[in-house]
């Protein structure tokens, strides 16, 4: 596994947020992450897109599709905390990529 340099930038911090969750996704996403610290790897990714999706509430909300998009964002971190502490049996990583997504505009709504 190779290192990543995350910039943190005084004048725009969510960014750096965005950009550690966009680190994480990668190496999570990877075949060989898959072993003793794995399950390390997907918790904190998971952290770290519940918290992106925290900060970018507000723009979420703003947007044309606001509401429907935090709709499924907060049902997306409703599977998150499930899936977590074991109530349903989904992979947390898959609903942490699917959430990133949502997030990050990458999932489109409808």
């Amino acid at each position: 596994m190779s290192d990543r340099v995350v910039v943190l930038r005084t004048q725009d911090p969510v960014s750096f947020v965005a950009d550690a969750c966009g680190a994480l996704a990668e190496v999570v996403n990877k075949i060989q992450a898959w072993g003793p610290s794995h399950d390390e790897l997907v918790r904190v990714y998971a952290e770290l897109v519940r918290a992106l999706a925290n900060l970018e509430r507000p723009i979420l909300a703003r947007a044309e599709s606001g509401e429907v998009r935090l709709n499924i964002v907060d049902h997306l971190i409703e599977r998150l905390d499930q899936a977590q502490s074991g109530q349903i049996n989904m992979a947390v990583a898959d609903i942490a990529d699917r959430l990133h997504g949502e997030i990050t505009g990458a999932v489109p709504v409808g």
